[in-house]
C-alpha cells in the first residue's frame, strides 16, 4: 500500500498566455519518505465495495531534507534481495534538486527541502490510484551556476493531481516567496517507489520515492 501511494513524477508544459515575460525551463528530481512516526492527523481506511475494498488515505505526510541521496536504484527488482538504495540510515535524506534555465541564459541548480501532504485513493478493481496533494519546498543551497540573489530561503507552494487513468502527475504552483514571488510553475512528473528494509529487524521497512520531471516557470 505504501509503495503504491508514493508512486508519481514531474513532466513539462507550456504556459501560453500566462502574461509573464521571463520564461525558464525547469528540470527537477524529488526524493521523499513517509513521515515516521505518522503525523497525528493521518488517516487510512478501507471502504468495502461490491467489487472489492477501496483504500482511502488522508493527510499522508512525506518529507525530504538535503543532502539528496546519490545513486538511486528504484524500484527494486523481484529477482534479488537488498541492498536497495537508499539505505535505512539515509532517512530522511532527500529533498528537491531544481535546475532552472531562463530563456537565452545559463542554467543554475538549486537544492532544498521538500514536503508533500496528500489525499490518496486506491481502487484496484477500477484500475488505478487517484492523488490530490499539496506540496512545498524551501531552497537551502545553490548547487551549481549563477543563481539570482536571494535564491536561498526562497519557497514555493502548490498542488499535484493524478487521475487513475495515468501515471503522470500534473503540478501547479499557488504561491512563492523570494525569487519565486509572483512566479508561476506548471509541469508534470512521474515517481518510482521502493521499499527500504531495516538491516537488522525482519519485516520492518519504509518507502522511499524518487520523482523526476520538467516544466516551466514564468517569472513576473
Amino acid at each position: 500500500m505504501a509503495a503504491a501511494m508514493l508512486a508519481t513524477p514531474f513532466i513539462g508544459a507550456v504556459l501560453a498566455g500566462y502574461g509573464g515575460k521571463n520564461v525558464a525551463a525547469v528540470d527537477w528530481e524529488v526524493q521523499i519518505w513517509p513521515l515516521r512516526p505518522p503525523h497525528e492527523d493521518q488517516r487510512v481506511k478501507a471502504i468495502e465495495k461490491e467489487e472489492g475494498n477501496m483504500i482511502v488515505g488522508k493527510n499522508i505526510h512525506t518529507i525530504g531534507v538535503p543532502p539528496l541521496v546519490d545513486n538511486v536504484n528504484l524500484p527494486p527488482t523481484p529477482s534479488g534481495p537488498p541492498p536497495f538504495t537508499p539505505e535505512w540510515d539515509d532517512y530522511p535524506d532527500g529533498g528537491i534538486r531544481l535546475t532552472v534555465t531562463p530563456e537565452g541564459e545559463g542554467s543554475y541548480t538549486l537544492v532544498g527541502s521538500f514536503e508533500k501532504v496528500f489525499l490518496w485513493v486506491v481502487n484496484p478493481n477500477r484500475g488505478g490510484m487517484l492523488e490530490n496533494s499539496r506540496w512545498s519546498f524551501e531552497i537551502t543551497a545553490v548547487e551549481d551556476g549563477d543563481a539570482p540573489e536571494g535564491a536561498v530561503g526562497s519557497t514555493m507552494y502548490g498542488t499535484l493531481k493524478k487521475s487513475p487513468s495515468s501515471d503522470v502527475c500534473v503540478i501547479k504552483s499557488t504561491k512563492g516567496t523570494g525569487i519565486f514571488e509572483g512566479a508561476f510553475l506548471r509541469g508534470t512528473y512521474v515517481t518510482s517507489p521502493g521499499m527500504v528494509f531495516h538491516p537488522t529487524i525482519p519485516g520492518v521497512y519504509t518507502v522511499f520515492s524518487y520523482s523526476t520531471g520538467s516544466g516551466e516557470i514564468v517569472f513576473p
